[in-house]
C-alpha cells in the first residue's frame, strides 16, 4: 500500500501470500515454507513486525506471517531537503557519469532524458515520475489541476537493470538557492520471512471488537508469555495492496 510520495509498505505479492495462509490456518495447516517460531521460547527474540493470518480478540492469540524491512535500489528517490527553493541547480551521477547540471523544478520527462544520456545508464533504461507537474488537489478536487513542484522525483531502474540487485545509488550535488541539501534514497518494502509466529493481544483493543484479519502488527516478546502486540494498523485482506 502506498501514495505517490511514500514507499511501498506492503506488495500485492506479499499480501496474496498472507491471505493464502491465513485460509490455510483456517483449514488448520500451514504448509509450503512457512515455519512456526515457538512463542515462549526463553531465548532473546527481537521485536517482529507481521500481518495477522486470522482475528486476535481482546486477551487471546493468533497467527502471523512476520516480515522483514528490505531496500530496492532499482528505485531511487531524489529529494530536496527543507524548503522553499525559487532557484539553483544539481547534478546527479551513476556509476562515475554526471550529468549536465539541471534546474531545480526540472520537470520528469526532462530528468528521465538526461539520466538516459549517460552512457552507464542509456535509453529505455530509466522511467522518472513526479517532478514539476500538474497536480489536483484531494483537498479541492473541483480547483482542477495545478501546476506544482513537490521536490522529489522517482527514478526507475528498467530495462538492463531489471531483477538486479546490485544497482548502485545515484549521488547528488547540488547549488540550490537558500543552501539547502539534497539526497538519494533506496525505496524500502516489507517481504516475508517464511515464518509464522504466535502473538497475544496484551493491551485492550475493544470488546468484543478484534484486531482483523490482515491488519499490520508490532510485537515484543514479554517473559513467559511470548510475543504481545503493542502497535496495530488496521487493514484487511480483500483491500488492494500496492
Amino acid at each position: 500500500m502506498s501514495d505517490a510520495n511514500d514507499s511501498v509498505f506492503i506488495s500485492r505479492e506479499l499480501a496474496e501470500d498472507c491471505r493464502d495462509l491465513a485460509n490455510s490456518r483456517r483449514r488448520g495447516s500451514l504448509r509450503g515454507r512457512h515455519q512456526r517460531r515457538d512463542p515462549t521460547a526463553s531465548s532473546y527474540m527481537p521485536p517482529l513486525r507481521g500481518i495477522l493470518l486470522e482475528d486476535l480478540p481482546d486477551g487471546g492469540t493468533a497467527d502471523c506471517a512476520t516480515t522483514i524491512l528490505l531496500k530496492d535500489s532499482t528505485i531511487q528517490e531524489v529529494i530536496i531537503l527543507g524548503g522553499p527553493v525559487s532557484a539553483g541547480t544539481f547534478k546527479l551521477s551513476f556509476k562515475g557519469k554526471t550529468t549536465a547540471p539541471l534546474a531545480w523544478n526540472i520537470t520528469a520527462a526532462d530528468l528521465q532524458t538526461a539520466l538516459e544520456k549517460l552512457e552507464t545508464i542509456g535509453p529505455n533504461n530509466a522511467v522518472v515520475t513526479l517532478g514539476q507537474g500538474e497536480y489536483t488537489s484531494a483537498d479541492d478536487p473541483d480547483a482542477g489541476a495545478q501546476s506544482e513542484f513537490p521536490g522529489l522525483w522517482i527514478v526507475s531502474f528498467v530495462g538492463v537493470f531489471a531483477g538486479r540487485t546490485d544497482t548502485p545509488l545515484m549521488t547528488v550535488e547540488n547549488s540550490l538557492a537558500g543552501g539547502l541539501s539534497m539526497l538519494v534514497v533506496a525505496t524500502t518494502s516489507w517481504g516475508d520471512t517464511g515464518k509464522v509466529a504466535t502473538v497475544r493481544a496484551v493491551v485492550p483493543v475493544g470488546t468484543p471488537t478484534p484486531m482483523r484479519a490482515g491488519a499490520v502488527v508490532i510485537a515484543i516478546a514479554f517473559p513467559g508469555i511470548g510475543y504481545g502486540v503493542i502497535s496495530c494498523e488496521p487493514r484487511e485482506f480483500g483491500v488492494p495492496y500496492y
